[in-house]
């Protein structure tokens, strides 16, 4: 393609960024027709899209004997949707990476040399196969190029890996064209590519506005006009630094010399620097930083098995989609984003959803996040110790093991390599076991049906990344976009109000760690909570006959409906310290009677509210529970109360309110339970009592006056379940003569 550079000089930048793409060495795809639109069916958790998929297109009397690409997340589910279609009639064959088996169909006799080539960012193809007249001695009858020259129509299985990865060709030959792609799960994780490269590469104006940047004298985009630098210079020198493959190696070197040559050569570093120079081609005329460039002061690297610090550049790029935009695309997904795989696909996406009914009993833990510093804290110094959360956790996972047949436990790795080191975990035909309770990790879940007869499920803490992790992906995926973004960097996630969903109508809340941008949330919410539901749907609740049994031990919310809200030390029948709601339901759990006063808790239960003063707070937090979440903001806890709790503090900003602390190990160290939202208050009403104390019970409330009582009369609540005479029962309770007692209509 011939360009007019002087005509371009004056053409807006999308347009002069849209011709410099097309003189890119690779680009996707050239094609004059529009993309074709994508499908994207979005469904509860195990209703089987994917043997339902497969089963569909084995059916139809085209696509049976047509080509059909499908990506599965693992090489596991590749084999298991391959018998699938093998079991239903089509051909279907599973696409294997180079490996070191000899019995597989990827099998390459010389995989050492092209893992060392794919690290040293060569081509593959070129470098160990066939170049130039050289030709690899295994050519002709290597399994792994065997399977790319089928050209017989098929049922083809990859990893999710080759959505990003070209399909290689021997001789020009390749697979037949697709007449449909079926992507099943999420790849929002593996669309970004990380580059880098030492920043003492750079040279000119880019190094000085680059060390301008890192030295927080200017942004690099203003660092950059000022030195005349514009998107035309940029691609130049893009195109300029495209790396070239090497002569050095070929095909037909030794596997000894191939070895030793390629431990000096690595064009990462020019791959890096090409797209340090796209990026900024990209976005130097946008109104507003570069998003897709990080520069990092004193990064600790690796250089020839040594670590040393550099100052390091850093590209966020997005990895290619390399299906045809000519291809029909289906997405299977539970937890599909039309934003993100519009962004990822590079083409118009229409979504369609489909919800079931999912059987079971919910229990989610309000008191404590479960954070992989609190579950790991004695686990540092000692492998063989467990900190007090995970001791708890250890507590439940053996209740629900001994209550049940068939328990399992997902918890995030760290905590599984954990408990290996501290020999708590026992090995069972490659499966991990912990009190009987089958053990695996976020991770190693989706698309597995193999728990579906399992009837409870523990999923311990959640799956969140670094804030630095999500923004990588959030810069590579939109930094071509003129929007501002914003970034959580290395500091803590902020809080933010968010909601449970409780059955029966019942609302609460609490605050949870979210993304700055809404759009940094979409891709935190694909890793965190949708690996949450995920888990959940391991247990294929959609065809159970009875309620399985849910417990999460985590209190950030999820899309699902919870049943009861408890706190951990309640959960693991732990004493810790407790703090105002349990001990109000503790009074509740003994008598089934709770008066509604200052005066009258410390008479009642003169052990669990020493004084006054002990009730009233009882009773505020009570409130704080049932009323509005636009009542006042929860007190922050007291530096001196919070050193004794061990009560971690953030480091907040000038005008920012204190979040409450957590520490994960009793209710004590919460700071406030979930402020409600809603919910009627504390009179009347049967929504607020079940979230509260987690049971249907039969509670009403009443009025009462003591004998010579003046002003207002009290209240209390009374469980009729219990108390045939309910007037009787508070007069013994309070040790004190009722003059007058009436229930309340409820409104």
């Amino acid at each position: 393609m011939k360009i007019d550079l002087e005509i371009l000089e004056h053409a807006p930048i999308t347009q002069r960024c849209q011709a410099a793409y097309w003189q890119n060495p690779w680009p996707p795809e050239v094609i004059d027709q529009p993309p074709v639109p994508a499908l994207q069916i979005k469904a509860t958790t195990g209703l089987g899209k994917t043997r339902l998929t497969i089963a569909e297109v084995a059916d139809d009397p085209i696509l049976q004997s047509r080509e059909i690409h499908y990506y599965a997340p693992d090489n596991a589910l590749a084999a298991e949707a391959a018998h699938f279609a093998r079991q239903s009639g089509l051909r279907a064959q599973v696409i294997h990476g180079r490996t070191s088996l000899e019995d597989s169909t990827g099998y390459c006799a010389r995989y050492k040399v092209a893992d060392a080539a794919a690290k040293a960012g060569l081509n593959v193809y070129k470098t160990c196969c066939k170049y130039s007249g050289k030709i690899c001695p295994h050519f002709e009858t290597c399994p792994y190029l065997q399977q790319w020259a089928d050209p017989a129509p098929a049922f083809r299985v990859f990893n999710h890996q080759y959505v990003f990865l070209p399909k290689p060709k021997r001789d020009g030959h390749g697979l037949p064209q697709a007449a449909l792609a079926i992507v099943d799960e999420s790849v929002v994780t593996k669309c970004s590519a990380d580059l880098s490269f030492g920043v003492d590469r750079l040279d000119g104006p880019f190094r000085d506005a680059v060390e301008d940047h890192l030295y927080g004298r200017r942004e690099l985009s203003d660092g950059l006009v000022e030195r005349g630098v514009d998107a035309l210079w940029a691609w130049d020198c893009a195109e300029a630094t495209e790396p070239s493959d090497t002569d050095e190696i070929t095909p037909e070197t030794s596997d000894k010399d191939a070895l030793k040559a390629l431990k000096d050569i690595d064009i990462n570093e020019a791959i890096a620097k090409a797209a340090f120079f796209r990026a900024i081609a990209c976005e130097i005329e946008f109104a507003r930083p570069i998003y897709g460039i990080t520069v990092v002061k004193d990064e600790p690297v690796r250089v020839n098995g040594k670590t040393e610090h550099q100052n390091r550049v850093h590209v966020h790029t997005k990895r290619e989609c390399q299906i045809l935009l000519s291809v029909p695309l289906l997405l299977l997904d539970a937890d599909a984003s039309q934003i993100l795989n519009k962004k990822i696909f590079n083409r118009p996406i229409e979504h369609t959803e489909i919800c079931a009914k999912q059987l079971a009993e919910t229990t989610q833990v309000y008191s404590t996040s479960l954070s992989n510093y609190t579950l790991l804290a004695s686990t540092k110094q000692s492998p063989s110790n467990l900190s007090r959360a995970l001791k708890k956790v250890e507590a439940i996972v053996k209740h629900e093991a001994a209550a049940a047949h068939r328990v399992l436990v997902v918890l995030p790795k760290k905590i599984e390599t954990a408990l290996r080191a501290a020999r708590k975990l026992e090995i069972a035909t490659k499966d991990l076991f912990w009190h009987g309770a089958e053990v695996v990790h976020f991770g190693a879940i989706r698309g597995q049906d193999r728990w579906r007869s399992f009837n409870t499920i523990v999923i311990v803490g959640r799956n969140e990344p670094p804030g630095s992790e999500i923004d990588h992906i959030l810069r590579s995926l939109f930094s071509d976009e003129p929007s501002p973004l914003k970034f959580a960097r290395n500091s803590r996630f902020p809080l933010e109000l968010r909601g449970y969903r409780l059955r029966e109508s019942a609302t609460a809340g609490i605050e949870s760690s979210v993304h700055p941008h809404p759009k940094g949330q979409l891709i935190l919410a694909q890793i965190r909570e949708c690996e949450t539901t995920q888990a959940i749907g391991r247990l294929r609740l959609v065809h159970a006959d009875k309620p399985k049994r849910v417990v999460i031990l985590c209190s950030v919310p999820v899309d699902f409906t919870i049943d009861e809200l408890r706190s951990l030390d309640d959960l693991a029948q732990t004493s810790g310290r407790k703090g105002p709601i349990a001990r109000i339901r503790e009074a509740v759990e003994r008598v089934g009677i709770l008066p509604f006063g200052a005066r009258d808790l410390p008479k009642a239960f003169p052990d669990l509210f020493p004084s006054i003063w002990a009730a009233k707070d009882a009773l505020r937090e009570l409130r704080r529970w049932l009323e509005p979440a636009a009542t006042e903001r929860p007190r922050s806890t007291p530096r001196s109360a919070a050193k004794r709790s061990g009560a971690h503090h953030t480091q907040m900003n000038p005008g920012e309110s204190q979040p409450p602390s957590q520490t994960g190990c009793g209710e004590a160290n919460t700071g406030t339970p979930p402020p409600a939202a809603n919910a009627p208050g504390l009179k009347g009403g049967e929504h607020q009592i079940r979230f509260l104390f987690g049971i249907t019970p039969h509670f009403r409330t009443a009025v009462f006056r003591r004998k010579g009582q003046r002003g207002k009369p009290s209240s209390v609540l009374i469980d009729m379940s219990r108390h045939a005479d309910p007037r009787r029962a508070l007069t013994d309770l309070l040790g004190e003569e009722i003059q007058k007692f009436e229930f309340i209509q409820p409104s």
